[in-house]
């Protein structure tokens, strides 16, 4: 969270589907109910490149692979 602003970034190897958007969006929700004085942004993001080496837990970042079904 930056602020009041919590930023969900979403990366990519493939153009997002219409589902991929939508589980994004879901997760959005899921979060800024627990914090409602907050706005929240999505940013989603295709590409082959390596993700960043920086240190991801000073950012606030939360991994978790997620697999079509």
């Amino acid at each position: 969270m930056k602020g009041n602003e919590i930023v969900v970034s979403v990366t990519l190897d493939c153009e997002p589907s219409e589902r991929i958007r939508e589980d994004i969006s879901e997760a959005a929700t899921e979060i800024v109910a627990d914090f409602p004085e907050a706005t929240i942004s999505e940013r989603c993001e295709a590409g082959d490149s390596p993700l960043p080496n920086e240190d991801i837990l000073e950012w606030g970042w939360v991994y978790q692979r997620a697999e079509e079904q």
